[in-house]
């Protein structure tokens, strides 16, 4: 088997292995296989231009990584901003005046305050 065929077989399987990653959240395995994916995808790099159309077909599965991955990152940055949000109003309570505009009230430590109506 030529050299690009063995780069492909083992890009073909980290690409699998990376996809279960990203499927089960698992952050340290993703890190780990994006090291050695960069070393493959480096490999990949100094191949001729007639050997690339053996990579064609591993194309759409860099390309749903990279979707799935986006996705993680931004579902993340959601979880991290609501977390915020939630930190915000067991420190203080939003409310508006009479004049509909905003009013936050500042909650002291060891006061108890039921935000229920």
């Amino acid at each position: 088997m030529s050299i690009v065929g063995k780069v492909s077989e083992k890009l073909d399987a980290l690409l699998e292995r990376e996809y279960a990653a990203l499927l089960d959240g698992d952050l340290a395995s993703i890190e780990r296989l994006g090291s050695e994916k960069v070393v493959l995808l480096e490999k990949i790099s100094v191949a001729g231009v007639d050997d690339l159309d053996g990579f064609a077909s591993l194309r759409n599965r860099l390309i749903r990584n990279q979707t799935l991955a986006q996705s993680a990152i931004e579902g993340m940055r959601m979880a991290i901003r609501r977390v915020k949000e939630i930190k915000e109003v067991s420190a203080s309570l939003r409310t508006y005046r009479k004049d509909g505009k905003k009013m936050q009230v500042a909650i002291r430590d060891g006061d108890a305050l039921s935000k229920r109506s």
